[in-house]
C-alpha cells in the first residue's frame, strides 16, 4: 500500500478526486461532520491530514486529538490485508508524534476486522490500540 500525505495547501487540488471515498465512509458510520467541514479542517488545521492511497483508490483523514492519532474517515477500494499495513503506518506515525493511541469510530464491522491488530473498545463508540513505545538503547 502506498500512502501519500497531502499537505494543507494541496487539499483543494486533490479533494475532487478523493472526496467520494471520504463521503462513502461518512455514510456508513456515526457521522458528526459534513464533508466540507472535513475538507476545511484538512486545509486549515495543522492537526488534520488527508492521506491518499494507491493512486487514488482510497483515502483517509487523520487527526491528532489529545494523545490520540484518530482516523476521522477512511474509504476506498483496498486489497486484502490492507489494514495491517495502514495501521502499522499509523502506529509508527503516532509513536513519532508522541501519541499514546491510534483510534477510530465506526460501524461494527471494524470490531472484528481490527481485533487481530490489538484494537479494543475504549468506550462505546471508539476503538483503539495503545502505541507501544520503543525501548531506549
Amino acid at each position: 500500500m502506498q500512502i501519500n500525505v497531502v499537505q494543507p495547501f494541496q487539499v483543494d487540488f486533490f479533494w475532487p478526486t478523493i472526496a467520494k471515498h471520504i463521503e462513502a465512509s461518512q455514510s456508513r458510520g456515526p457521522v458528526d461532520m459534513r464533508l466540507d467541514e472535513i475538507q476545511d479542517n484538512c486545509r486549515a488545521d495543522e492537526r488534520w491530514r488527508l492521506l491518499i492511497f494507491d493512486h487514488f483508490e482510497g483515502a483517509a483523514v487523520i487527526r491528532v486529538w489529545d494523545d490520540w492519532l484518530h482516523v476521522v474517515a477512511i474509504g476506498g477500494h483496498f486489497q486484502k490485508g490492507w489494514e495491517w499495513e495502514f495501521f502499522d503506518y499509523l502506529k509508527r506515525l503516532g509513536r513519532f508524534i508522541g501519541a499514546k493511541y491510534v483510534t477510530l469510530g465506526g460501524r461494527k464491522g471494524w470490531d472484528r476486522k481490527l481485533a487481530p491488530l490489538g484494537f479494543k473498545h475504549l468506550d462505546p463508540v471508539f476503538l483503539g490500540v495503545e502505541i507501544e513505545r520503543e525501548l531506549e538503547p
